[in-house]
């Protein structure tokens, strides 16, 4: 068994226990056969990173910390929160699942799954030592079929950690390259195409075709990882919305179980007119994030 991760939720002070991950796989000369509630063949293909920064404040996942955080205009009206139109439109996360991965064919390995509600996935990732560097890249394709993700009817986004919207088709795609000097670059691209949403406000369109384009550059010294990084979503939510960032991150490992972190991110939103008609909302003022944080493994 791979492991088994719970977590706890409060609600009227009753706790109940629930379960993040339980993962159990076959592993041998013919690959790997993982059965049971996890992540499916495309998570993470589109966060090939090198920097060290990846879920430390850098990384194409940005919005890890911050998805939460709501824009406003000068009015004080609430508008959009930064989740809501900005995405690295990952793969299938936390859900049933059964996945294949091949064995390492010269750095190449091949995965498949089939998830809950007959959604599949396919995704490829290689790795390679190049002369003087090392590269890493990942691509994924994700059909959600008839999962049927549960989705909010206020704004359409998703309950359920890791995915998204009930009926999606879901294009990434990273590569990282790391120099023998420390000196990486790491870009991501994601497309999520959607069905139709209903009763999701102003997402109640005829689904949508959304972009993220993400680019890093990061530097390697000893225990010390830097990183600056732009990142755009285009069309979520609402076609037409634009949601942006720069961020830099710096993380120091102060030894084998303690990493340090800290970052900054500027996040900007342009909306459609239509949108700022139709709510009675002003432009977007954009958000400074700076956030730091101690991770302890053990």
């Amino acid at each position: 068994m791979h492991g088994v991760r719970y977590r706890q939720k409060f609600r009227g002070g009753d706790v109940n226990l629930d379960t993040r991950k339980i993962d159990i796989y076959l592993e041998g000369d013919f690959g790997k056969v993982s059965f049971g509630k996890g992540d499916g063949a495309g998570y993470y293909a589109n966060m090939m990173d090198y920097s060290g920064t990846l879920y430390y404040g850098g990384g194409a996942w940005y919005t890890l910390y911050s998805s939460g955080i709501s824009f406003v205009d000068d009015n004080g009206n609430q508008l959009y929160k930064i989740g809501q139109t900005n995405s690295v439109f990952n793969a299938v996360g936390r859900q049933e699942r059964i996945r294949y991965d091949s064995p390492s064919i010269g750095g190449l390995v091949l995965s498949t799954s089939l998830d809950n509600g007959n959604a599949y996935e396919l995704a490829a990732r290689y790795h390679v030592d190049l002369p003087g560097a090392k590269l890493a890249t990942g691509l994924s394709w994700v059909d959600t079929n008839d999962l049927n993700i549960e989705a909010s009817p206020t704004n359409g986004q998703p309950l359920t950690p890791g995915s998204e919207f009930k009926a999606k088709q879901v294009l990434s795609a990273s590569a990282s390259l790391l120099l023998d000097g420390g000196l990486n670059f790491t870009v991501s691209y994601g497309n999520d195409k959607t069905d139709a949403m209903a009763n999701a406000g102003q997402a109640n369109q005829e689904g949508f075709d959304a972009t993220n384009l993400f680019g890093q550059v990061g530097y390697l010294t000893g225990a010390h990882h830097f990183a600056v990084n732009y990142g755009e979503t285009k069309d979520l939510i609402v076609e037409g919305t634009k949601g942006s960032q720069i961020g830099l991150a710096y993380v120091y490992d102060w030894s084998s179980a303690v990493r340090l972190f800290s970052s900054y991110h500027l996040y900007s939103l342009d909306l459609p007119s239509s949108v700022k008609t139709a709510e009675g909302w002003g432009d977007a003022n954009d958000i400074s994030q700076l956030y730091a944080g101690i991770r302890v493994a053990f």
